[in-house]
């Protein structure tokens, strides 16, 4: 598991997004199982400021963020999406540290 690094203002946009991620997804038959474990990683977020997610977790913390930029992009606002993705993004690369450090370890064979 890997302690999240966000701040309160972050949290409280991802949770904004999350929420809705989760209202949209219930509404298409092909995301509705994305549902139940998009309800625990709320859930985690909402419970404690830096929750302890593991990378599936983190990834659905990114396409939520990227979904709530889309729809600003599509409103024009701009640097509301910018921030948005930027965040995802920071995001996505302490998932891909967290992957990359507690991953499965390959050996080279000689």
């Amino acid at each position: 598991m890997h302690k999240l690094k966000i701040t309160k203002s972050e949290r409280f946009i991802l949770l904004i997004a999350l929420r809705r991620y989760i209202s949209w997804c219930s509404k298409l038959k092909t995301k509705e199982g994305y549902v139940p474990y998009a309800k625990v990683a709320f859930k985690k977020l909402l419970d404690n400021l830096n929750p302890e997610v593991d990378g599936g977790e983190m990834i659905t913390f990114v396409e939520a963020l990227r979904y709530r930029s889309t729809m600003f992009y599509q409103n024009d606002r701009l640097r509301d999406s910018e921030y948005l993705h930027e965040l995802a993004n920071n995001i996505d690369l302490q998932r891909q540290y967290y992957q990359y450090t507690n991953g499965p370890k390959i050996e080279k064979s000689s």
